[in-house]
């Protein structure tokens, strides 16, 4: 079991790996075509691959217009 545990968390390690570079990416200027083009996906089969960067950023994005709004107000 020990052999399978570290697999899982090597898969684990690898996901957050893969997460952390598709958002550094996306605020480098990369498209989801270009990002879809390294998986052989489609732009729309990127998002949803990445759908929890997406709404992170979107997330992200909100509130940093929220904290100017209330800074100007």
């Amino acid at each position: 079991m020990s052999r399978l545990d570290a697999a899982r968390r090597l898969r684990e390690a690898a996901e957050e790996l893969e997460t952390a570079q598709v958002e550094a990416a996306r605020k480098a200027g990369a498209t989801w075509i270009e990002i879809g083009a390294c998986y052989g996906l489609t732009k729309q089969g990127a998002q949803q691959r990445f759908r929890a960067i997406r709404n992170r950023a979107k997330a992200l994005d909100a509130a940093s217009r929220d904290t100017k709004t209330e800074t100007v107000a």
